[in-house]
Protein backbone atom coordinates (compact mmCIF):
# COMPACT_ATOMS: atom_id res chain seq x y z
CA UNK A 1 0.00 0.00 0.00
CA UNK A 2 1.12 3.75 -0.72
CA UNK A 3 0.63 6.79 -2.65
CA UNK A 4 2.57 8.62 -5.37
CA UNK A 5 2.74 12.27 -6.26
CA UNK A 6 4.23 14.56 -8.53
CA UNK A 7 4.57 17.84 -9.91
CA UNK A 8 6.42 18.67 -12.80
CA UNK A 9 7.21 22.26 -14.56
CA UNK A 10 7.92 23.12 -18.46
CA UNK A 11 8.94 26.53 -19.62
CA UNK A 12 8.32 26.05 -23.58
CA UNK A 13 11.54 23.83 -24.10
CA UNK A 14 14.35 24.96 -22.38
CA UNK A 15 13.04 24.25 -18.78
CA UNK A 16 11.91 21.14 -17.58
CA UNK A 17 11.63 20.19 -13.78
CA UNK A 18 10.22 17.85 -11.60
CA UNK A 19 9.42 17.01 -7.78
CA UNK A 20 7.85 13.42 -6.56
CA UNK A 21 7.53 11.61 -3.49
CA UNK A 22 6.43 8.33 -3.13
CA UNK A 23 4.75 6.66 0.43
CA UNK A 24 5.21 3.26 0.45
CA UNK A 25 3.83 0.81 3.14
CA UNK A 26 4.75 -2.61 2.04
CA UNK A 27 3.49 -4.60 5.13
CA UNK A 28 2.90 -8.68 5.20
CA UNK A 29 -0.64 -9.38 6.74
CA UNK A 30 -0.58 -11.94 9.14
CA UNK A 31 2.76 -13.72 7.27
CA UNK A 32 4.97 -15.98 8.33
CA UNK A 33 7.81 -15.29 6.31
CA UNK A 34 11.58 -16.56 6.54
CA UNK A 35 14.44 -14.80 6.18
CA UNK A 36 18.88 -16.19 5.93
CA UNK A 37 19.55 -15.49 9.75
CA UNK A 38 16.94 -14.97 12.97
CA UNK A 39 19.57 -11.99 13.66
CA UNK A 40 22.49 -10.63 11.95
CA UNK A 41 24.16 -11.24 15.42
CA UNK A 42 24.21 -14.69 15.03
CA UNK A 43 27.26 -15.09 13.01
CA UNK A 44 29.42 -13.31 15.25
CA UNK A 45 31.24 -14.44 18.87
CA UNK A 46 30.46 -12.90 21.88
CA UNK A 47 30.75 -9.99 23.04
CA UNK A 48 29.89 -8.81 19.44
CA UNK A 49 27.13 -11.19 18.79
CA UNK A 50 25.59 -14.79 20.33
CA UNK A 51 28.02 -17.17 18.61
CA UNK A 52 24.76 -19.07 17.41
CA UNK A 53 25.98 -19.33 13.67
CA UNK A 54 24.25 -18.45 10.39
CA UNK A 55 21.46 -21.09 9.21
CA UNK A 56 19.99 -21.77 5.94
CA UNK A 57 17.11 -20.21 6.55
CA UNK A 58 15.08 -19.12 9.93
CA UNK A 59 11.03 -19.28 9.88
CA UNK A 60 9.39 -16.27 11.59
CA UNK A 61 5.94 -16.58 13.71
CA UNK A 62 2.96 -15.52 12.35
CA UNK A 63 2.65 -11.63 12.22
CA UNK A 64 2.43 -8.09 10.26
CA UNK A 65 6.27 -7.64 8.97
CA UNK A 66 7.35 -5.52 6.75
CA UNK A 67 8.69 -5.78 3.70
CA UNK A 68 12.34 -5.55 3.95
CA UNK A 69 14.65 -3.67 1.28
CA UNK A 70 11.68 -0.86 0.55
CA UNK A 71 12.13 2.46 2.13
CA UNK A 72 9.19 4.56 3.77
CA UNK A 73 9.28 7.84 2.14
CA UNK A 74 10.97 8.47 -1.50
CA UNK A 75 12.13 11.93 -2.33
CA UNK A 76 13.04 12.56 -6.20
CA UNK A 77 14.27 16.82 -7.56
CA UNK A 78 14.95 17.00 -11.28
CA UNK A 79 15.75 20.29 -13.25
CA UNK A 80 16.97 20.44 -16.64
CA UNK A 81 17.76 23.65 -18.90
CA UNK A 82 18.95 24.02 -22.38
CA UNK A 83 20.24 27.07 -23.62
CA UNK A 84 18.62 28.15 -27.23
CA UNK A 85 22.54 27.80 -29.05
CA UNK A 86 21.81 23.62 -27.38
CA UNK A 87 23.96 23.57 -24.55
CA UNK A 88 21.92 22.68 -21.10
CA UNK A 89 22.47 21.58 -17.61
CA UNK A 90 20.98 19.33 -15.48
CA UNK A 91 20.48 18.36 -12.10
CA UNK A 92 18.71 15.60 -9.71
CA UNK A 93 18.58 14.62 -6.34
CA UNK A 94 17.16 11.49 -4.59
CA UNK A 95 16.22 10.79 -0.49
CA UNK A 96 15.27 7.85 0.71
CA UNK A 97 14.35 7.36 4.62
CA UNK A 98 15.69 4.32 6.24
CA UNK A 99 15.01 0.81 4.76
CA UNK A 100 14.92 -1.71 7.01
CA UNK A 101 16.94 -4.95 5.56
CA UNK A 102 15.46 -7.95 7.53
CA UNK A 103 11.65 -8.59 8.36
CA UNK A 104 12.57 -7.65 12.28
CA UNK A 105 14.09 -4.36 11.56
CA UNK A 106 17.43 -5.58 13.11
CA UNK A 107 19.33 -4.05 10.21
CA UNK A 108 18.59 -0.73 9.06
CA UNK A 109 20.10 1.66 5.82
CA UNK A 110 20.06 4.93 7.30
CA UNK A 111 18.70 7.90 5.49
CA UNK A 112 20.71 8.67 2.65
CA UNK A 113 20.98 10.78 -0.78
CA UNK A 114 22.25 10.80 -4.13
CA UNK A 115 22.65 13.99 -6.18
CA UNK A 116 23.61 13.90 -9.95
CA UNK A 117 24.50 16.71 -12.48
CA UNK A 118 25.24 16.45 -15.74
CA UNK A 119 26.22 19.00 -18.65
CA UNK A 120 24.79 18.44 -22.74
CA UNK A 121 24.85 19.74 -26.13
CA UNK A 122 21.82 18.89 -28.27
CA UNK A 123 21.97 19.74 -32.26
CA UNK A 124 19.44 18.44 -34.80
CA UNK A 125 19.12 14.63 -34.06
CA UNK A 126 22.00 14.09 -31.68
CA UNK A 127 23.42 14.34 -28.18
CA UNK A 128 26.94 14.40 -26.59
CA UNK A 129 26.68 14.31 -22.32
CA UNK A 130 29.08 13.64 -19.52
CA UNK A 131 26.82 12.68 -16.80
CA UNK A 132 28.76 13.24 -13.04
CA UNK A 133 26.78 10.78 -10.74
CA UNK A 134 26.92 10.82 -6.69
CA UNK A 135 29.22 13.42 -7.21
CA UNK A 136 29.22 14.13 -3.59
CA UNK A 137 30.52 10.63 -3.50
CA UNK A 138 28.15 9.74 -0.97
CA UNK A 139 28.31 6.14 0.50
CA UNK A 140 25.01 4.64 0.00
CA UNK A 141 23.72 1.18 0.77
CA UNK A 142 21.03 -1.41 -0.75
CA UNK A 143 19.89 -4.99 -0.12
CA UNK A 144 21.13 -8.04 -1.88
CA UNK A 145 17.10 -8.75 -2.46
CA UNK A 146 14.10 -7.42 -1.21
CA UNK A 147 12.35 -10.57 -1.37
CA UNK A 148 13.56 -12.77 1.53
CA UNK A 149 15.14 -10.61 4.24
CA UNK A 150 18.60 -11.58 3.81
CA UNK A 151 20.75 -9.44 6.07
CA UNK A 152 22.79 -8.17 3.60
CA UNK A 153 23.93 -5.09 1.93
CA UNK A 154 26.13 -4.02 -0.84
CA UNK A 155 27.48 -0.64 -0.99
CA UNK A 156 25.87 0.98 -4.36
CA UNK A 157 28.46 3.08 -6.92
CA UNK A 158 30.69 5.95 -5.61
CA UNK A 159 31.16 8.94 -7.47
CA UNK A 160 31.60 8.07 -11.72
CA UNK A 161 31.54 10.20 -14.73
CA UNK A 162 29.54 9.05 -17.55
CA UNK A 163 29.79 10.35 -20.84
CA UNK A 164 27.09 9.29 -23.64
CA UNK A 165 26.77 10.06 -27.53
CA UNK A 166 23.13 9.66 -28.75
CA UNK A 167 21.94 9.67 -32.14
CA UNK A 168 18.24 9.29 -33.21
CA UNK A 169 16.95 8.03 -36.25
Amino acid sequence: MGWRGRIELSTESQLLSNLSYSYLDPVLHNQSPSQKTSSVFDTFLPPVGNGSGSPNSTALPPADYLQPGIPHHLFNANVNYQFDFGLGLSFGAEVTSPINVTYGGSVKIPTQFTLNAGIFYRWRNCEVRLDFLNFTNEKNWATVSASNGSDLIYPEMPFQVQGTLRVRF
